[in-house]
């Protein structure tokens, strides 16, 4: 599961800043009653937007019951469950409204056979 972790800087800040050092949670996502044991489980890395380098994104386990349910801190640069920035990938959707369904389908087919 993803959060976002509510933050106004660049990815060079959150980087060079070591943010995810700082991200908390202050209650589980996923339950509501506060009655959870939420605790820091670690980090994962991420490429960064131009793809050449990691950062690392804060994880968080919630161990109320028998399973447990990891949540992380994705900052608000970063597209969920994409590669680089939520602006590019607007972006990139925004283009692709403009081209229409089949236009779009057609361009992406080729970019994936050439590259």
């Amino acid at each position: 599961m993803q959060t976002s972790f509510q933050n106004d800087c660049s990815y060079e800040e959150y980087h060079s800043n070591k943010l995810w050092r700082q991200a908390s949670l202050k209650k589980c996502p996923v339950h509501s009653d506060g009655q959870c044991r939420l605790e820091r489980h670690g980090i994962y890395e991420r490429y960064d937007p131009d793809g050449r380098n990691k950062t690392r994104i804060a994880r968080f386990i919630c161990r109320r019951d028998e399973g447990a349910v990891t949540n992380s801190l994705l900052p608000q640069f970063f597209a969920a469950r994409h590669p680089g920035t939520l602006q590019e990938f607007e972006g990139q959707v925004a283009a692709a409204e403009k081209l229409g369904a089949g236009k779009a389908t057609e361009q992406l087919r080729s970019s994936q056979s050439n590259g």
